[in-house]
């Protein structure tokens, strides 16, 4: 079974509760396959919460994507700047990396 499934968290946390705590903690912390906490996350709430639990994971999980893609842009100009100083184009990297 798929870890970020919210039906695994909840039969290994036990009750709702614990599985929202979990999810909650993960949202926070995840780092490898953000997308992944974040769909379960709000399919967990939209499956098993009220409509206020749904809302507040939507929005905790815009604000955390939000904060992923400003770090990952951060990390491409950076990149980016490394490579004119190497001399290598961005549309070489790109490229190897299709």
């Amino acid at each position: 079974m798929e870890v970020t499934n919210p039906w695994f968290f909840n039969r290994a946390f036990g009750d709702h509760k614990h599985c929202r705590k979990i999810m909650q903690r993960a949202l926070n912390s995840v780092s490898d396959w953000p997308e992944g906490i974040c769909d379960a996350y709000v399919a967990f709430e939209r499956e098993e919460g009220t409509l206020e639990q749904y809302d507040v994971a939507v929005t905790r999980v815009d604000a955390q994507m939000k904060r992923i893609r400003d770090r990952r842009e951060k990390v491409r100009r950076v990149a980016g700047e490394g490579l004119r100083e190497t001399g290598v184009s961005q549309q070489r990297v790109e490229a190897e990396n299709l």
